[in-house]
């Protein structure tokens, strides 16, 4: 029990995950895949029922091995280092047009209401 007074259970999941976490997780190194989920949720059930979880023997059969490697935050990959970005012209051109049409619909606004 986590908390006798709130009658609170704790689900802990990292001894689960260790040693098998590089198969139980997404390609992206933080987020549970499916599998990965699936043991979370037994973890969970067992808690709720008081008892030591037990991972099915599919999730244990496949071998921890290698996995895709995380993606690495601010780190250019194939998809994104084109060097195509946007133009400094075009974005202040943007903004600019999106200044003018908030102007354009806010008076719309006060003619409509007959403040203008």
């Amino acid at each position: 029990m986590a908390n006798a007074e709130l009658q609170a259970r704790a689900a802990s999941v990292f001894q689960l995950f260790s040693g098998r976490g590089g198969q139980w997780i997404a390609p992206d190194g933080i987020h549970p895949n499916d599998n990965g989920h699936a043991v979370i949720a037994e973890a969970v059930l067992a808690a709720i029922a008081g008892r030591e979880p037990t991972i099915p023997e599919g999730l244990l059969s496949v071998s921890p091995g290698a996995t895709s490697a995380p993606i690495q935050p601010n780190v250019p990959n194939e998809s994104n280092d084109d060097g195509g970005g946007v133009s400094l012209v075009i974005f202040l051109a943007g903004i600019g047009a999106a200044f003018a049409a908030g102007i354009v619909v806010c008076g719309a606004y006060f003619i409509a209401r007959g403040r203008a």
